[in-house]
């Protein structure tokens, strides 16, 4: 009984979809908890896209944060380690996983930690596997105020 009470508050903490699920079929309440487990650990892979111009590179350490219709992930510091990360021109990819449920995917939120500034051209995101649309970047140079950068017809978040 508390096994089923505990997965029944899972379902419904991860919203709509969960629940609708749940009640085509009761009995299968411990399937559909596993199958969601699984599609919450989204794996998120980002590539940008650094403009080629003079100064358009970075030292700063830069922060993500993947933001979709129910939700958002942490914000998490990409790095590759040992490498020159956000050079002028570069073309950079890093692989963030999270827990979080997020629903569909929508932007990405980007926070630099000092005053070097940052201009990139594009962002592109594959979600557990999907290649997603790229967003352009429209907002110009990544300062110290965060910019969130959405794909088209979403907005700002």
């Amino acid at each position: 009984h508390y096994f089923i009470q505990s997965n029944l508050r899972k379902l419904e903490s991860v919203g709509m979809r969960a629940r609708s699920l749940f009640h085509i079929n009761k009995s299968m309440l411990v399937l559909v908890t596993i199958l969601l487990q699984l599609s919450e650990n989204a794996k998120y892979k980002v590539t940008i896209l650094t403009a080629a111009i003079e100064g358009a590179g970075t030292d700063n350490d830069i922060f993500y944060t993947i933001i979709g219709d129910k939700g958002r992930t942490e914000e998490h510091y990409c790095d590759v380690f040992f490498n020159d990360d956000r050079e002028r021109g570069a073309n950079e990819s890093w692989s963030i996983d999270d827990d979080a449920f997020i629903g569909d995917y929508m932007c990405v939120k980007l926070r630099g930690s000092g005053s070097d500034d940052w201009l990139f051209e594009q962002i592109y995101m594959e979600v557990d596997g999907v290649v997603e649309d790229p967003i352009v970047n429209s907002l110009g140079w990544l300062e110290e105020e965060p910019l969130t950068f959405c794909l088209p017809g979403h907005g700002e978040i």
